[in-house]
This record gives C-alpha cells, structure tokens and sequence, in this order.
C-alpha cells in the first residue's frame, strides 16, 4: 500500500484487505488505516510527529501516566532507528512505531526540519499488533525533489 501527500510519503507491504482513509493534517501528511479486525491505526508523516515518549491520550481528559505500563524498545529497520511503544493498562493496550529520522527539508542540520514518523492505534488486538511489526519491516520511504 502507498501512502503520498505533498512532502513524500511512505509504502508498506499490508494485508490486501486494509483500507485506507486520507485525514486533514495542518503541517503533516496523516491518515487511516482501518484492519481486517477492524482495529484503527493513525499515521502522521512531519516534523511534529509524536514520539511515543508517553502513552498516546484519547482526549478523555484523564491523563494519569502513573496507571500505565509502558515497554519501549529500539530496532533498526532498512538503516533507520525505529521506536516500538507499548503503552497498557488492565483493560487496553495502545501501540505504535516511530521512525525518529526518515528525511530532512532543505538538507538542513536544525532538529525542526527532521521528517518523523508515527503509526499507532489505541486498544489493538494481538493480531493487529503481529501484522503492524511485519509490515514495518517492509516500509520504504518517497521523497518529493525540493
């Protein structure tokens, strides 16, 4: 499957019966992708990316990191370093990958023009999570000539 906004996009090798759904991004490329399970996973390709660096909220207003458990692990994947999160409480668990460098804007050195991305979902099942990690795997990046 490819994924292609304006600045560049990415592909991944996904199970046929994904579905893909484009969202409105402010300064990034976003989008859906709704699983054989019918889980959702959301992508942001930009600068501002989430890093996973804490559990993922779903605007419920209760943001007590304290109840989480959280297991993150580094891998590198086709020369980039790729961040596997975790993060689970007793009834959910929320998961995703970010890839802290795919690209920069302008080959420019400043942090800020570092092209990030992020895959995630909130309460996937284990089979979602097992094709989400082999799907990774297979991720090639697309960059539009500046």
């Amino acid at each position: 499957m490819e994924f292609k906004g304006g600045q560049g996009g990415f592909q991944l090798k996904v199970p046929l019966n994904w579905e893909y759904y484009n969202q409105q991004g402010i300064d990034s490329y976003v989008g859906e992708i709704v699983t054989t399970q019918n889980d959702t996973l959301h992508f942001d390709l930009g600068r501002y990316s989430n890093s996973l660096s804490y559990p993922l909220y779903r605007g419920d207003n209760d943001q007590d990191e304290s109840k989480y458990k959280s297991k993150v692990y580094w891998k590198k994947i086709n020369g980039y370093n790729v961040k596997f999160a975790c993060h689970r409480t007793e009834s959910s668990s929320d998961y995703g990958v970010y890839f802290d460098s795919v690209w920069t804007i302008n080959n420019s050195d400043d942090w800020r023009d570092k092209v990030k991305l992020t895959i995630y979902g909130f309460n996937l099942s284990k089979n979602t999570k097992q094709e989400l990690r082999a799907a990774i795997k297979t991720v090639k990046f697309i960059t539009v000539p500046n």
